[in-house]
């Protein structure tokens, strides 16, 4: 009979319990909440951004949006706290390891003190018989942890990076429940624990871009992708953390080098904002926070103190919640409501912060860094050594470190250097900007045909051995006959095939019997002049060059073979036969004045004919210039065009006429529009 009446009351009483449960313990349970530790919305170290400033700090995935760092190849973080709540708490929050290979961030943390726990404990009375009572003490715990989590990003550009964390989250409910225990001589009533877990593996991606020296924005998710695993699904759906899908944003602003400001926006309605000012190897920061389940607004502070030496930082933050910001748990708030992170909620307490940061470089620590780089100039590969001179490229560049550098940059362009190209060393102070510039030099036995595309790489570097930067750029390599306009580098054009011009002349001259010793040695050269004249113009035409992109211009022994070219080809492949042979020539450029107007050139030839003698060969004073020679002599130069195709009188009027007219007339060399331009 008692079996039968006990078995039949602990029916009716697991019946009862199971349909009302919650209402039981909503009215019966006591609440103890500990080790608490974030998860988002807030950061132990204070929203700090982990991106070159001068304070190091743990890499975290709570602020850190694009989880990159520009920091020491390698970075250990440990973060002790203490929390301030029914029973005081104090832990090693977590231990966490970062390397950094080149643009590749990977991190990885161990948190064992990253939970929180809630307790229910509660007194029921269950009835055998109709006079026996029996009192029992049921108990519930929830944990949820975050033992692991690991990172990845990858810096995209100088000012962009992006990356995704995966962190394993568990959460677990422990609930006593009765279970009777009938024997032969006694029946009593005994209490075993029902266990329940759910495994999650969560996915968050993030993107930071600095828009320029004083405005960065973040963005990134949270709870993006939820990989769940429980042991009955849909069990105590009503316990678990609330996995809500949420934006988070951040905007950065550096109005000074060492003071900055930040706010950070969840989509759920929680806000950080605050801002750090920072005092040699002190930083001063702090912030205030706001959560729409927490009132009133703000709902806490958190300052924090950070002392840096580099490789090694230590800091200390707290965070005071504001009444009624923390309070006792309400069971009903909470199953209704829930909470979505293990830090900032309606049951957090104020807290205590201590971390140590130490980074290690087993490469040196970047002093000096680029801005940007522009290409000043295309690669003419005929006017091989211009750029020791002319720059054809420069770049601004940044000094991060807290000492002067001295900056030594060097480059190389595929296909055209064989090894790195060292320009002039550039001296930087702290946080200082400077424009350097980039010089090269082409091979002289560079022959490929064809224009291309190919790459220059630019070098930093403050150490002997090691770069602090390096960019790639495309860059534009001409052929061997293209010409970047400049008249004064027409003389590349004009020496490059001297062998060959050199043999042709002395050829000429010799077969010519013209000269002989009736003829005054004063006019040799004028003479010798007249016969190359001859020969060269036999035969030869002038042709337009059409319009293309880039101009080009012939080689000396290609006007000959091909019989013609226009002004540019035949005036370079005239002085290259004279040159050759020791006769001194000068190229006048004759700009265009207007538009549609076109640029011409053709040449002084150095008669060396003084003023004294220069009746030998003219009395016409408008046909030659005087010019004194380096060692200060006077010397007639007669000009000559080549696109003439008559006499070499045609040619020596032709260009007479039009020097007196362009270059003294109407002041054209006192205007810049007719240059004279030596080949040497």
């Amino acid at each position: 009979m008692m079996f039968t009446c006990f078995l039949k009351v602990y029916i009716i009483s697991e019946l009862k319990f199971k349909a009302v449960y919650r209402h039981i313990i909503i009215i019966c349970f006591m609440i103890t909440a500990s080790e608490i530790l974030p998860q988002s919305s807030y950061d132990p170290a204070g929203g700090m951004m982990n991106t070159g400033s001068g304070v190091f700090r743990y890499n975290s995935f709570e602020s850190n949006p694009g989880n990159y760092t520009v920091n020491g190849d390698w970075e250990f973080s440990l973060l002790l706290g203490y929390e301030n709540i029914s029973e005081n708490y104090s832990n090693v929050y977590f231990f966490s390891g970062a390397k950094r290979i080149g643009r590749n961030y990977f991190y990885a943390r161990y948190s064992p003190g990253l939970k929180k726990k809630f307790s229910y404990s509660t007194g029921s009375t269950i009835t055998l018989i109709d006079t026996l009572k029996v009192e029992t003490s049921l108990t519930t715990g929830i944990e949820y942890s975050e033992l692991f989590g690991f990172g990845y990003s990858f810096n995209l550009a100088e000012n962009f990076s992006s990356g995704f964390s995966l962190r394993h989250l568990r959460q677990e409910i422990n609930r006593d429940i009765v279970q009777p225990v009938i024997s032969d001589t006694a029946n009593y009533i005994s209490t075993v624990t029902d266990s329940y877990h759910n495994n999650i593996w969560k996915t968050d991606i993030g993107l930071y871009y600095r828009v320029n020296e004083q405005i960065g924005v973040g963005f990134s998710t949270n709870n993006l992708a939820l990989f769940s695993e429980a042991d009955d699904p849909g069990t105590e759906d009503d316990l678990w953390l609330r996995n809500i899908k949420q934006a988070r944003f951040r905007f950065d602003y550096t109005p000074l080098s060492n003071l900055d400001f930040r706010i950070i926006y969840e989509s759920g309605g929680k806000v950080v904002a605050g801002g750090s000012y920072t005092m040699g190897k002190l930083t001063f920061n702090f912030n205030l926070l706001h959560d729409q389940a927490i009132n009133p607004f703000p709902a806490a502070f958190s300052p924090g103190i950070y002392y840096s030496t580099g490789f090694l930082s230590l800091y200390i933050t707290g965070i005071k919640y504001l009444p009624p910001a923390t309070g006792p748990f309400n069971l009903e708030q909470y199953l209704n409501e829930g909470i979505d992170n293990l830090h900032n909620n309606r049951y957090s307490g104020d807290k205590l912060f201590f971390g140590a940061n130490l980074s290690l470089s087993f490469i040196p620590k970047k002093k000096v860094e680029f801005i940007d780089v522009n290409i000043e100039k295309d690669i003419y590969p005929t006017l091989y050594d211009i750029y020791q001179n002319i720059p054809f490229a420069t770049a601004r560049v940044r000094n991060i470190s807290g000492k002067s550098v001295s900056v030594k940059p060097s480059s190389i362009i595929e296909g055209i250097n064989k090894e790195r190209v060292y320009s002039p060393s550039v001296t930087i102070e702290p946080g200082d900007s400077a424009i350097i510039k980039f010089y090269t030099l082409v091979e002289e036995d560079y022959r490929e045909k064809g224009r291309k595309i190919s790459n220059a790489r630019f070098f930093l570097s403050s150490l002997a051995e090691n770069d602090d930067d390096i960019i790639k750029l495309p860059l534009l390599i001409n052929d061997m006959n293209s010409w970047d306009g400049n008249v004064e580098n027409l003389r590349y054009f004009v020496k490059y095939q001297f062998p060959e011009t050199r043999e042709i002349a002395r050829k000429v001259l010799e077969a010519d019997q013209t000269i002989s010793g009736d003829i005054p040695p004063a006019l040799n050269i004028f003479h010798q002049v007249k016969i190359l004249h001859r020969f060269f113009i036999s035969g030869k035409k002038y042709v337009s060059d059409p319009r293309a992109a880039v101009e080009k211009v012939q080689f000396p022994i290609e006007t000959l073979e091909l019989g013609g070219g226009d002004c540019d080809d035949l005036s370079v492949a005239f002085s290259a036969l004279l040159e050759s042979v020791g006769i001194q020539t000068a190229f006048v450029d004759y700009k265009p004045e207007g538009e549609g107007d076109v640029g011409h050139v053709n040449l002084l030839i150095n008669t060396k004919l003084t003023p004294e003698n220069i009746s030998l060969i003219t009395k016409n004073d408008k046909k030659y210039i005087i010019r004194g020679n380096v060692a200060g002599r006077e010397e007639a130069w007669a000009p000559l065009e080549l696109t003439v195709s008559g006499s070499f009188d045609d040619a020596w009027n032709d260009a007479a006429e039009r020097f007196y007219r362009e270059a003294i007339s109407n002041l054209g060399l006192s205007k810049g529009t007719v240059r004279i331009v030596d080949v040497y």
